[in-house]
């Protein structure tokens, strides 16, 4: 098994966990809290337990380790999903009977926190993008500068159509009701008068 199977089990494995280190708690409800902390550590611990099980048997049998990646699906709509609802009613499923409302605000112009997120992801590539350039400089074997060169140009197309689509998804459509009151034609008065 060559490096890349390795390093992308072991990623796929790690993932879920990691990704809810992210996920902040919205909701300080006591009731939510002790949940939220045991599936925390069951979390950890399986994936604690999966990394050195992939480990045991990349060293004894690396092609039937390759596929312990699988795990991933487990750890992630098993424990991963739980815990982030717990912690974010926001990855919960919508109720049928939820009455859903606009929040008149563009929040495409709002201040974001992905800020730093962004300016870490613009780092890694022009770091990226300058090697490839100094792999044509220095004159490297040349399939692999061509690769290098073409890999971070199709990087920065897609970093541009991620900010493009991220903001276009903040977009909301005018805000509308079943049931039509006052308050929401008001307020779509005031933003036609602009």
């Amino acid at each position: 098994m060559d490096i890349f199977n390795f390093f992308f089990t072991l990623f796929m494995i790690l993932f879920p966990a990691v990704f809810t280190l992210f996920l902040r708690p919205k909701s300080k409800a006591s009731d939510q809290q002790p949940g939220s902390a045991k599936l925390a550590g069951l979390l950890w611990l399986s994936t604690g337990f999966t990394v050195v099980a992939y480990i045991l048997l990349y060293y004894w049998q690396p092609a039937i380790g390759y596929f312990m990646w699988f795990s991933f699906f487990p750890l992630w709509f098993l424990l991963a999903m739980p815990l982030m609802q717990t912690r974010d009613p926001g990855w919960r499923p919508l109720a049928r009977n939820a009455l859903r409302s606009a929040s008149l605000v563009r929040r495409d112009l709002l201040p974001s926190n992905l800020r730093a997120a962004w300016i870490a992801i613009l780092v890694v590539w022009g770091l990226l993008l300058s090697a490839a350039l100094s792999g044509l400089l220095l004159r490297v074997s040349e399939p692999v500068q061509w690769w290098l060169l073409v890999f971070n140009l199709a990087a920065g197309a897609e970093l541009w159509l991620l900010h493009w689509a991220m903001r276009r998804s903040l977009i909301e459509p005018e805000p509308g009701s079943p049931h039509e009151n006052d308050l929401i034609r008001a307020e779509r008065a005031s933003f036609h008068r602009l």
